[in-house]
């Protein structure tokens, strides 16, 4: 009961307070449903990790699926943790034929209580925007290995002495787990495990220091989005002008990409003019210098009918994604941009990439019909409208 209750606080923590940080997560993603991506990721320390963890977000964009799997994740983490506590108690209190001499007497509440502090931490280090999901996935799938465990402390030595390099491999350093719960052998383990992480480091593209710490457990800041853009991004992306413009009254937003969703939403609610709206709007480079500032601008733009800018501002934020990876997001806008430009070869190339992925494979599909020609893009009165003001312009390069 303890275990079913911590799951819905779980949920109820991500699902109200964090929804804008796991649609930020999804976007900054791209997985793709082929052996090819498969093989890509096992190609590195810790690939299998984060192949799970990557399966996972890509649904992140729906708050209840995201929330559920934080939730579902995280009090797995807790049960597992309870259950190798058990194992380990039970190790240390048993005879030489593996029999436990623990006595009922002995047992407390404490210890189970214990077991939801890795989960607690794990919750807390995920509201980090640059702490991947993969190292929570990869604590889970070294738990599911610990608690298939032989018994006998000869096979419990030779399983985790051959668990180490392999485990290393398939879900990086969070394999130390195992090394730590066996105090027994921990600075041989350790020592194995240093071994792999430099032995490893010549067979993968990464350096050392990298791969020691986890190749996808911790992305680079270089163009931090805060999470103030990050809300106002997931906000605008819904469509919930009035939101917008309330929050904007409680308190003025920092960052200027925020500051331009409440001109647009001010502009949607019929509260300012198209005039007023151009004034007020900061289209510098300075807005796009974060990953959730340049999705924001890449919107705005499309809106505005000036589908270069929002094809470039959709560059800078696939570029800009921490972890060097690609988005879904930014490939379905710039497959908009290239039907809108005539770019008809450039937009089946995206699209073959987006028909790979599970949650636009179906949108990717129906939209390489508009590809086949101008006609069949004009059918549809958005990109008619749009390719007909692009057709119009003097400056191609801005419109």
């Amino acid at each position: 009961m303890a275990t079913i209750v911590f799951a819905a606080l779980v949920f109820c923590f991500w699902y109200f307070l964090y929804p804008h940080l796991m649609a930020w997560r999804e976007e900054s993603q791209l997985f793709l449903c082929n052996k090819e991506y498969l093989l890509e990721r096992l190609a590195v320390p810790g690939g299998l990790a984060q192949y799970i963890a990557e399966a996972l977000v890509q649904f992140f964009n729906n708050a209840r699926l995201g929330a559920l799997t934080y939730a579902l994740l995280l009090a797995l983490t807790q049960w597992l943790t309870w259950k190798a506590m058990q194992r380990t108690s039970a190790a240390d209190t048993s005879d030489k034929f593996g029999h436990s001499r623990q006595s009922a007497k002995t047992s407390k509440p404490w210890p189970f209580l214990l077991s939801f502090v890795p989960a607690i931490i794990l919750c807390w280090l995920a509201t980090n925007p640059y702490i991947s999901t993969t190292p929570l996935v990869a604590v889970v799938l070294v738990l599911v290995a610990m608690a298939l465990r032989p018994r006998g402390k000869k096979m419990q030595l030779a399983y985790t002495t051959l668990l180490i390099p392999i485990g290393y491999w398939l879900v990086g350093p969070a394999i130390l787990l195992v090394a730590l719960c066996n105090w027994r052998w921990a600075l041989p383990q350790w020592a194995l495990l240093a071994a792999c992480v430099v032995a490893f480091s010549r067979l993968a593209p990464f350096p050392l220091r990298q791969q020691a710490r986890g190749i996808d457990y911790y992305w680079q800041e270089e163009y931090k989005s805060t999470m103030e853009e990050m809300k106002y991004d997931r906000w605008m992306r819904m469509g919930k002008w009035g939101r917008i413009v309330d929050e904007a009254n409680k308190k003025t937003p920092d960052a200027q990409s925020s500051r331009n969703v409440v001109q647009m939403a001010l502009w949607n609610l019929k509260r300012l003019s198209s005039d007023d709206l151009f004034r007020s709007l900061d289209p510098t480079p300075i807005v796009m210098q974060s990953t959730a500032g340049a999705f924001i601008m890449s919107d705005i733009y499309l809106q505005l009918g000036y589908a270069n800018m929002s094809q470039r501002a959709a560059f800078e934020a696939m570029e800009s994604i921490p972890n060097h990876n690609k988005s879904g997001r930014a490939l379905k806008r710039l497959t908009e941009t290239a039907i809108i430009t005539g770019q008809l070869e450039l937009a089946r190339k995206y699209l073959s990439i987006l028909e790979e992925t599970i949650v636009l494979r179906k949108w990717a599909k129906e939209t390489r019909r508009l590809t086949e020609s101008s006609e069949a893009a004009n059918s549809i009165p958005f990109y008619h409208q749009m390719r007909q003001h692009f057709s119009e312009t003097d400056n191609f390069f801005f419109y």
